[in-house]
């Protein structure tokens, strides 16, 4: 079993970091590398063979790896960089967009 979630693990960040590089180098995300990455994390969670926590380590070390930064501190540095030079355009689509949170349907 332990097996498994190493190669898992490692499979996610060889994911991950190509991600991560396709957003570095063209500046936009690839819809389908981050789809891809989306589903297979959630089949690790789904099937109980990773934890929430474990993906997290995984995610900020591929980010680091790549930016140079964790996740949270890139997200910090990007606030901070459009304060200052007072481009909020990243920030134009609602919040709960960006989380891609679902709205129940009211009946």
């Amino acid at each position: 079993m332990k097996r498994r979630k190493e190669c898992y693990l490692k499979t996610l960040g060889q994911r991950l970091n190509q991600f991560y590089i396709s957003i570095r180098d063209y500046d936009k995300t690839d819809t389908n590398l981050r789809s891809g990455v989306e589903a297979f994390m959630e089949a690790g969670l789904l099937l109980e063979g990773v934890t929430q926590s474990e993906l997290e380590s995984v995610i900020n070390e591929q980010h680091k790896a790549v930016f140079g930064l964790s996740l949270g501190e890139r997200q910090r540095s990007d606030i901070l960089s459009a304060h200052s030079t007072g481009n909020y355009a990243a920030f134009d689509t609602p919040a709960w967009q960006r989380k891609k949170v679902k709205i129940p349907e009211q009946s």
